[in-house]
C-alpha cells in the first residue's frame, strides 16, 4: 500500500470504504502490557486509537500529507470480491482474508475496560500511527536488506493492476 501510494499508483478499494477499522500503534501495546503485569487474575483488554475512521479517509489523508498524485479508484463491491477471492486462491495477490475484511467490514474495539482498569490511554492517533509508520517505511528500506521482514511482497497480479487504475 504504501509502496503504491509513494510511487503515485492509484490505490484499488472495494466498495464505497465507508467502513471503520480501530488501529494500534505497537508502543500503545507495549504500555498497556506493562501497566497490566500488576493485576491479579486474568483479563481481556482492547487497545487501539480513540478514534474510529473509514479506512478510506484513512488513505485519503495519508495520500495529501506525503504529497502523493494516487487517488482512490472504487470497484463494484460484488465484482471486487469476487475478484480478490480468485486472486488471492491463485496466489496472484500477496493477501489474506484479513485484508478482505478490512475492505468490507468495520473492525472496531471498545477500550473503556483498558482506560478504566489499567488507567491507559493511547498516546498515538490513527493519523500520526500511519503517517509515521509510512516514513518509517521508506527510511528504513535499505537496512539490512537480506532480512526476511525487509523484502518486499511479491506483487504479483498488482504489478499489471497498478498500471492500469
Amino acid at each position: 500500500l504504501f509502496d503504491l501510494i509513494k510511487d503515485n499508483y492509484n490505490i484499488p478499494l472495494i466498495g464505497k470504504c465507508t467502513n471503520k477499522i480501530s488501529f494500534v500503534h505497537v508502543t500503545d501495546v507495549c504500555t498497556a502490557i506493562e501497566k497490566s503485569l500488576d493485576l491479579k487474575g486474568r483479563h481481556i483488554f482492547n487497545v487501539a486509537a480513540d478514534e474510529h475512521e473509514e479506512f478510506q479517509f484513512i488513505l485519503k489523508r495519508l495520500i495529501q500529507k506525503v504529497n502523493s498524485k494516487s487517488k482512490l479508484v472504487h470497484f463494484n463491491k460484488t465484482l471486487g470480491n469476487f475478484l480478490f477471492d480468485i486472486a488471492t486462491l491463485l496466489r496472484l495477490v500477496p493477501y489474506t482474508s484479513y485484508h478482505k475484511k478490512i475492505f468490507n467490514y468495520s473492525i472496531l474495539l471498545d477500550t473503556t475496560k483498558a482506560k478504566k482498569f489499567l488507567n491507559w490511554k493511547p498516546e498515538y492517533s490513527i493519523e500520526k500511527m500511519f503517517e509515521e509508520n509510512y516514513h518509517h517505511c521508506f527510511k528504513n528500506e535499505n537496512l539490512n536488506p537480506d532480512s526476511f521482514s525487509k523484502k518486499k511482497a511479491k506483487e504479483g497480479l498488482i504489478k499489471i493492476v497498478k498500471r492500469i487504475i
